[in-house]
C-alpha cells in the first residue's frame, strides 16, 4: 500500500508505472459532502487515456479508513487530499507495526516531498533510535518519480534485506 496525498491527484496514477509494479487499482479517497471533482476528472481522463489497465475506484475517506483496517490488501494506491492522507498514512503505519516503516510521497504541481510518514521526527532526532526503512522506501519512491525505476528497484531490494534484521538499542543508564 502506498498512500499518496496531494490536492491535484494526477501524478498518483503514474507514480509507480502502473501494472508493471503490481498496482492494479487506484482509489480516490473523497469527503462525502465535498468530492474532489477536479481530481476525479483528471484521474478519470488519465486512466482512460494512459492507464486503461488500472482500475480507478472512488470511495468516501471514512469508508476507506475502515476498509484499511479490515482489508488492507484491498488497496494498491490511495490518492486523497493532504488532511485525509495524513490520517490514512498514520493508520496504515499501525498495520505495518511502526510509523517508521512506511514511505510517503506528497505530490502536487511542484517538486514532491518524499519522507517516512512520520515526517522528520524531531522528537527522536540525535537519539540513534529512528528506523530508517521508511526513509529508504521514500528514496525508492523519489527515484521512481524522477524516472529511474531500475535504481528504485535496487533500493527496494536493499530495504527488504535490511528489514530482515532487527536492531535493538539497550539503554544501560
Amino acid at each position: 500500500l502506498r498512500a499518496v496525498h496531494q490536492p491535484v491527484a494526477a501524478r498518483g496514477m503514474a507514480h509507480r508505472d502502473g501494472p508493471a509494479d503490481g498496482a492494479e487499482a487506484l482509489t480516490l479517497g473523497e469527503q462525502g459532502h465535498q468530492p474532489q471533482r477536479h481530481a476525479r476528472t483528471v484521474l478519470g481522463e488519465l486512466q482512460r487515456e494512459q492507464y486503461p489497465d488500472i482500475k480507478l475506484e472512488h470511495q468516501y475517506v471514512d469508508s476507506a479508513a475502515m476498509d484499511l483496517v479490515k482489508s488492507p490488501r484491498k488497496f494498491d494506491v490511495i490518492v486523497t487530499g493532504n488532511l485525509f492522507g495524513d490520517i490514512l498514512t498514520d493508520e496504515a503505519a499501525v498495520l505495518a507495526g511502526s510509523i517508521g516503516l512506511l514511505p510517503s510521497a506528497s505530490l502536487g504541481d511542484g517538486p514532491g516531498l518524499f519522507e517516512p510518514i512520520h515526517g522528520s521526527a524531531p522528537d527522536i532526532a540525535g537519539k540513534n533510535i529512528a528506523n530508517p526503512l521508511g526513509a529508504i522506501g521514500s528514496v525508492a519512491s523519489l527515484l521512481d518519480t524522477v524516472g529511474l525505476p531500475e535504481q528504485a528497484r535496487a533500493v527496494e531490494l536493499e530495504q527488504q534485506y535490511a528489514g530482515r534484521f532487527r536492531l535493538v538499542k539497550v539503554d544501560t543508564d
